[in-house]
């Protein structure tokens, strides 16, 4: 995962992933590893907001602020910022990814 930093645009953030490696090669063990991922990091999330000033409610307005930008056409991360990706990137190559 990339770190996140700010950006010169107000409201405008910038970070994401940029290399992962998953244990398996069944997609269905795939979506249980992204699921069990995703609880880790929303409580961390959750966590750190709270240690960092902000309540739990805030915690979850932000993430449902993210989440029902999902369901819109056209959704690309950060709608809000003008050099947000459209698309996102492929996956890295399958081959030795992981470095195995």
């Amino acid at each position: 995962m990339e770190p996140s930093r700010y950006t010169n645009l107000d409201n405008c953030g910038a970070g994401g992933v940029t290399t992962y490696c998953f244990d398996s090669s069944d997609p269905k063990t795939q979506n249980a590893e992204l699921l069990v991922l995703r609880t880790a990091f929303l409580e961390w999330f959750r966590e750190m907001y709270e240690k960092t000033g902000g309540d739990r409610q805030g915690a979850v307005n932000q993430v449902i602020g993210v989440a029902q930008t999902w369901l819109h056409p056209g959704y690309s991360p950060g709608a809000l910022c003008p050099n947000s990706p459209s698309t996102l990137k492929p996956p890295p190559p399958a081959k030795n990814r992981c470095g195995r």
